[in-house]
């Protein structure tokens, strides 16, 4: 536990694409072991039972197109007052248009010439029943680092006191997304980190025998 000056945050990774192809079980171990490092988790699930009420859930942006349900089901318990998304235009953001042109969700989702974060935040609104009042747009940054600093600077100028803050990410960019935010929250509250599990692998795990 890191203490500095009064707000608890901590990770959750959004959920582990699961990918399937030829691939030999060492480079699958490999693979495995490097992602649940990667893949931060200070809780076990984002359900009300386990995570203490929080400020703000901060939903950085990526094409992992669960962790917008992940985010708002969050939301829809309660756990946060507001969220805060965030993402500009990165190296993400083709795929992350791409996901959503293809997913037969989000139609009526305009993704031409539109940073990561209006994207996630329209589809909060219309699909998720997130009311426009409760979300946050961060839509300037273009990697992890900017992901913290700017959505701590934007924070700053709200009326919240940032005493609690859920992160949530795409698994493989969790923990470097965790460690930009402990630096840019330095100055603002306390903070606590514990991590337990990492979510599932990206690759399955081969069955004795097999």
């Amino acid at each position: 536990m890191s203490r500095s000056d009064g707000a608890l945050w901590f990770s959750v990774p959004s959920e582990s694409n699961q990918r399937s192809g030829p691939v030999g079980a060492q480079a699958r171990d490999d693979v495995n072991r490097i992602a649940a490092y990667l893949a931060r988790r200070d809780v076990a699930s984002l359900s009300p039972v386990v995570v203490p009420h929080a400020d703000v859930l901060v939903l950085c942006g990526s094409a992992v197109l669960a962790a917008i349900d992940i985010a708002a089901t969050a939301f829809q318990d309660g756990l946060a007052d507001r969220l805060l998304v965030s993402g500009g235009v990165g190296h993400s953001t083709p795929h992350l248009r791409q996901a959503v042109r293809e997913d037969p969700r989000y139609g009526d989702v305009s993704t031409d010439a539109r940073p990561e974060s209006a994207i996630i935040a329209e589809i909060l609104r219309r699909h998720h029943a997130v009311p426009e009042a409760a979300i946050l747009i961060e839509a300037e940054s273009t990697n992890c680092g900017e992901n913290a600093e700017f959505s701590v600077s934007l924070l700053k100028l709200t009326p919240l006191k940032l005493r609690s803050v859920i992160l949530l990410q795409d698994p493989t960019m969790q923990r470097r997304t965790h460690e930009c935010f402990r630096r840019s929250l330095r100055d603002v509250s306390a903070y606590a980190s514990r991590a337990t599990r990492p979510s599932s692998p990206p690759f399955p795990t081969a069955t004795r025998g097999t």
